[in-house]
């Protein structure tokens, strides 16, 4: 894992992150885990083309505080969570 990533990971306010590279396909999988206290975390997924995939994994966990706020803000049960599939070309076919 690179020296950014680390940092990211490292750095991160929530309770933890799940990063994982798909060799077969070139993309970064990266599912934030923010915040637990009102309920079970929950969120979308993005998939995305980043320049770099610490972009990638720093958009996830952007994400998941927002997901934290946003089920915050509407008196919801939930904890905030992002996944986020950092591609490195754009996907083909039907």
């Amino acid at each position: 894992m690179s020296d950014r990533l680390s940092q990211l990971v490292a750095s991160f306010d929530g309770l933890g992150v799940i990063v994982r590279f798909d060799r077969p396909t070139g993309s970064w999988i990266f599912i934030s885990l923010h915040d637990d206290r009102l309920g079970r975390m929950t969120g979308g997924s993005r998939m995305r083309i980043y320049e770099d995939p610490a972009d990638g994994l720093l958009d996830s966990m952007r994400l998941a505080r927002g997901m934290t706020s946003k089920w915050a803000a509407l008196d919801m049960p939930f904890g905030g969570a992002k996944a986020v599939l950092a591609i490195d070309h754009p996907l083909e076919g039907d």
